[in-house]
């Protein structure tokens, strides 16, 4: 369970790059955040011990980065007007596999 996890994470930020390079949109902050999330994944997979802090620090890092994208660029998309749903869905859900990683994890410490 714990491999599908990091896997599942590590595909969520990989989509989330390709989608972003093929829509020709490229944002180096978020390309950070999402290299910030694929590390702190694996830390967690092979450092079981030190999850907490790492999930921690790495969801803090991670959410922090895109908050900072959003100030910095706004809640829509300037191309189209519409909201940024899917940051919004790549946020939720890289934050929520990550807490489940952490979880997954320190019950291997057990």
């Amino acid at each position: 369970m714990r491999i599908m996890l990091t896997v599942l994470l590590l595909a969520l930020q990989g989509l989330d790059v390709a989608l972003h390079i093929a829509t020709d949109q490229f944002e180096p902050i978020r390309f950070v955040s999402n290299l910030i999330a694929a590390g702190g994944a694996i830390l967690i997979l092979v450092a079981a011990r030190q999850s907490r802090i790492v999930g921690l620090v790495t969801g803090a890092s991670y959410f922090l980065l895109n908050l900072v994208f959003l100030a910095q660029n706004g809640m829509t998309n300037p191309g189209t007007g519409a909201l940024r749903v899917p940051l919004f869905g790549f946020v939720f859900f890289s934050v929520l596999l990550l807490v489940l990683c952490v979880m997954r994890a320190m019950k291997t410490e057990e």
